[in-house]
């Protein structure tokens, strides 16, 4: 071997001593940091790790700060780490802490397995939690990253112990407003770890909430976070007001039970609580949530705050959402089984009877839909929904009915991608007419003759379809009355209509309302009409309030109403009407319509029948109303009356418009017009007359003529003994003198300026007669002119 190689051997020599004493060091190094870890983890290594936090995008900084790391075995060791002052600022959250301690205990291996953290303590918390626009997940960096960390730290067995969280501020900012308040959670008790946690949350006042406070508490029944847990809500709020909105409070009391670690199956209990006087809703809901079915127990009670309806009542209300298939578009059906009640109070008539009303109305509200599972409102939903009302079955009235809709769409995105069909009946009925009329026969509204004398069946109803765009809902009404004499049957048949109109955002829906009264078979009596009292000589001036008028008219144009009634009666088949000025029934023919734009059009007919006029046996022949299409427009008339004597006949003609009828008088053979006045007045020729008999024929002629006295007037008037008859052409004052006995007459008198006078003269003897007379002036005269009573007593003497 040459000097070369000896010195060659030399170097390997002494480098392989090196290398095992370096290799020897280092496990001496390791054996070293495995038995006491604090040699490379103390305060002075962790001072440096903001700086390399830094690098990462993490700006973490504190006061003070200790750490300790003890070995508990070679694999098994246990790290303390404690933070005063500790302030940390990131991408999405920053936040100051007055004191963050936290302690672990960690197997070495691969992976490295923490299975025990706690205590935990962060206190004196100041938190800023910023709103930010999510970035879309990497799916190759997330399944990556999260390998790694599975790769290299397992939690699946950690155990936690007692825990301390208070922040003393929190803060929430969105896009329009800050949302902040408080926030305490812990551990039960020292010795509980994850086996039993309790917390408060608050909120102070915000655009949204006024204040908000929520306690909490979960219990694990295994005392170890390996079993299911228990958890207990208790939330009231206050929500912010605007302007002068009442105050509105909400709370909720929630139970939870059988929460699963690892699933998202457990029971629940909630009582929730929510006030916006005068609204008010109390409900109380349990139920479970499962991995393929969802289940709900309601009931509530809501106090609406409208008058009309006050409350309502859900009793042992149950839903139920299961899954039912894989299908992508709708893999669940949701059943539901809802009794509803709501307290009615109709409004009240002043003096009217107790009518044994029902105080409330219920009914069942059912659905069967195919729907998403778990839901979702951008999902179809597809399905019936139906709602039954209970029968109302009282001491006066009976009725029930229903309603069902057909829906199909996505709930986010109603109205507009949306169906609902629907299908509505209803009635209601009065059975026995006779208890309405004994229930109102002692109050100011009883039911008036001849109605009250009748028995029978009312009954009304609608029946028909709807959807969004609008809908169409027959209507009936039919009376079934009727009494020894006198009948009142009538089929009334409609429809109400919504149609659509408007915007999407702001639809308008005009209703449109059709109606058809069919007067089927109505013959009623008249009240008896007495001849004997003194007649009003001139029709009653109507008096409109213009300003109501006005304000009719303006309500009537911002109406979206709709309405063309017909009242008619059956072909050749009249209402007839009873009379003791006639010998038979009267026969009225009726065929009428109107609608919002137009007033009533049509005609009104009256058919023949006998009848007594001026004391004789007369015959109207036909009489017919016609109502003009024009508006503003008088309607227009046209009749007939003939009186027969035994050398002639009379034939009474009217004509003209309804406000100013005309009356011309024929005969056969032809007689002179004041002929025929003075026959049907008094009953005799005009030259068989008195003188003053002959002067009233011209009175009442003159009279007739300028429309002063009408055809009722001179028929009453012609009923009675009449003396005289008296017409002022400038004033248009018309007075007659009417005899009641002997030495006795009642004089009366009326003006077109609205004026009217009655009294008495009687012949007392020879020479003396005394006169009375009541004067009621017109409208425009003051009080003292408008009433006035006198008395006369007069003498005279014949030479």
């Amino acid at each position: 071997m040459g000097p070369i190689a000896s010195k060659f051997l030399k170097v390997v020599k002494w480098s392989l001593l090196s290398l095992l004493t370096l290799v020897l060091l280092i496990v001496i190094a390791l054996g070293v940091v495995l038995m006491k870890p604090s040699v490379l983890i103390n305060d002075k290594t962790l001072a440096l790790a903001p700086r390399f936090l830094r690098k990462s995008g993490m700006d973490i900084q504190w006061k003070a700060a200790h750490v300790t790391a003890d070995s508990q075995s070679l694999k098994n060791k246990s790290f303390t780490f404690a933070f005063e002052g500790l302030c940390a600022d990131l991408e999405a959250a920053s936040g100051c802490f007055d004191k963050l301690a936290l302690a672990f205990d960690v197997e070495l291996g691969m992976p490295v397995k923490l299975f025990t953290a706690g205590p935990v303590e962060i206190l004196g918390g100041d938190v800023l939690v910023k709103k930010t626009q999510p970035k879309p997940p990497n799916s190759d960096e997330q399944n990556k990253s999260s390998g790694s960390f599975d790769r290299f730290i397992n939690l699946s067995q950690m155990k936690v112990q007692t825990l301390k969280v208070e922040l003393k501020r929190w803060r929430y900012e969105m896009a329009e407003e800050t949302l902040q308040g408080s926030f305490n959670f812990a551990s039960a008790n020292e010795t509980s770890g994850l086996g039993h946690w309790i917390g408060v949350f608050e909120t102070e006042k915000s655009r949204l909430v006024q204040s908000a406070r929520a306690k909490f508490d979960f219990e694990n029944t295994k005392k170890d976070g390996t079993g299911s847990w228990k958890a207990q809500v208790e939330a009231k709020a206050v929500l912010a007001r605007k302007g002068k909105t009442p105050q509105t409070e909400a709370d909720a009391n929630v139970h939870l039970t059988q929460l699963a670690v690892g699933k998202f199956d457990f029971d629940y209990r909630v009582k929730a609580h929510y006030a916006q006087k005068p609204r008010e809703v109390h409900a109380k809901v349990d139920g479970s949530y499962r991995l393929d079915e969802i289940k709900a127990h309601l009931n509530s009670i809501v106090h609406s705050g409208i008058p009309s309806a006050p409350k309502l009542v859900i009793r042992n209300c149950n839903l139920d959402l299961k899954r039912v298939s894989q299908s992508e578009t709708s893999p669940g059906r949701l059943l539901l089984d809802c009794p509803v009640t709501a307290d009615i109070i109709l409004p009240s008539l002043k003096d009217a009877p107790n009518l044994d009303l029902p105080q409330s109305t219920g009914g069942k509200l059912t659905a069967d839909l195919k729907t998403s599972y778990p839901p979702s409102a951008s999902k179809l939903i597809d399905g019936k929904v139906g709602l039954v009302f209970d029968p109302i079955l009282t001491p006066l009235f009976e009725g029930g009915g229903h309603v069902e809709a057909v829906l199909s769409g996505v709930p986010a995105e109603f109205p507009e991608k949306f169906k609902v069909n629907t299908d509505l009946a209803f009635k209601i009925a009065v059975p026995d007419f006779k208890k309405i009329v004994q229930k109102f026969q002692k109050t100011k509204w009883a039911v008036p003759a001849p109605i009250n004398v009748m028995a029978g069946r009312i009954e009304f109803g609608a029946k028909g379809k709807a959807d969004l765009q609008g809908g169409k809902f027959p209507l009936y009404l039919t009376t079934r009355l009727a009494s020894a004499h006198e009948k009142m049957n009538i089929d009334a048949n409609g429809e109400f209509a919504l149609v659509k109109s408007g915007t999407a955002k702001e639809p308008v829906y005009d209703e449109d309302v059709t109606v058809d009264v069919v007067l089927s078979d109505i013959s009623m009596a008249l009240p008896r009409l007495n001849l004997e009292k003194p007649p009003k000589l001139m029709a009653d001036r109507r008096i409109e309030d213009e300003q109501k008028t006005k304000k009719a008219a303006v309500a009537a144009e911002k109406s979206h109403l709709k309405y063309k009634v017909t009242i008619r009666t059956p072909e050749r088949k009249p209402l007839h009407i009873l009379s003791n000025l006639a010998d038979a029934p009267i026969p009225i023919f009726i065929s009428t319509k109107m609608t919002e734009s137009q007033s009533m059009t049509g005609s009104v007919s009256v058919g023949k029948f006998p009848l007594k006029l001026f004391r004789r046996d007369a015959k109207l022949e036909s009489f017919v109303m016609e109502f003009p299409s024009a508006k503003d427009e008088p309607a227009t008339v046209d009749g007939a009356i003939q009186v027969a004597y035994t050398d002639y006949v009379i034939r009474i003609l009217i004509y003209g418009t309804s406000d100013k009828p005309q009356v011309k008088m024929v005969s056969e053979p032809p007689l002179a017009e004041d002929q025929l006045v003075a026959v049907l007045l008094f009953g005799r020729p005009l030259q068989e007359l008195e003188p003053t008999q002959g002067e009233s024929v011209g009175n009442a002629k003159a009279a007739m003529a300028d429309g002063a006295v009408g055809l009722a007037s001179l028929y009453v008037l012609a009923s009675t003994p009449i003396e005289s008859l008296g017409y002022d052409p400038e004033s248009r004052e018309v007075s007659a003198k009417v005899k009641l006995g002997e030495g006795t007459s009642l004089n009366l008198g009326t003006s077109a300026a609205g004026s009217e006078h009655i009294g008495v003269r009687r012949r007392l003897s020879k020479h003396w007669t005394v006169t009375t007379d009541f004067a009621n002036g017109s409208s425009g005269s003051s009080a003292t002119e408008q009433n006035g009573l006198s008395a006369f007593l007069e003498w005279s003497s014949r030479y």
